[in-house]
């Protein structure tokens, strides 16, 4: 777990300057709890992408924090619903597309196995235009807004939303299928207890 917050730190604080608390060399936050599954994607025994599932059952950050955001429909809280956070991946130019589609492909069978008909989250307008180009539907809660300043001083925007899982196309989750071919998943068993994934 110390590898991936690590990772959330270089990614998230150091590269996208992301004001979060840090901790030493990691970046954590109230809702890394044991109700939380943490997916990290390896190459070469090194973090490349990843991202947090919790269920909305639970507190969980898009809802607990940013609850403006859902200002047409409201955040859910049921057991069918789970939201992403601190997803991201690192590389440049084609190898970061290869690699945040292996992501999705990930969070989309992990939403599969666990019967999920939803996964909510907060996104800038930049992933919300990448989820469009590679085919994934999309349900905004609300407009984009402003959340604050990173520490470059640059305004971040953000919306929320979801992914209704029974309104993707076919294609599109064949595809993210498709990229798993190469991928080991680990502690898939694991998945109903205290949750860790790694793929």
């Amino acid at each position: 777990m110390g590898a991936l917050r690590r990772f959330r730190k270089r990614l998230f604080v150091d590269e996208l300057g992301w004001d979060l608390t840090v901790q030493g060399e990691e970046e954590r936050d109230q809702f890394d709890t044991d109700q939380a599954l943490h997916c990290a994607l390896l190459e070469c025994d090194q973090i490349i992408g990843g991202f947090r599932l919790t269920p909305t059952t639970v507190p969980y950050l898009s809802r607990d924090v940013f609850p403006h955001l859902a200002s047409s429909r409201p955040f859910p809280a049921r057991p069918d619903f789970a939201e992403v956070s601190r997803l991201g991946v690192i590389g440049e130019g084609s190898v970061r597309i290869e690699r945040a589609l292996k992501v999705y492909g990930l969070m989309m069978h992990i939403a599969s196995y666990q019967r999920l008909t939803g996964l909510v989250a907060i996104a800038d307008l930049t992933y919300e235009r990448f989820l469009r180009r590679i085919g994934i539907t999309t349900r905004r809660y609300g407009p984009p807004q402003a959340i604050g300043a990173d520490r470059f001083g640059r305004t971040l925007h953000a919306v929320a939303g979801e992914i209704p899982l029974a309104d993707q196309p076919p294609r599109t989750l064949a595809r993210l299928r498709s990229t798993l071919q190469t991928v080991e998943i680990h502690d898939a068993p694991s998945l109903f207890g205290p949750q860790r994934l790694s793929a």
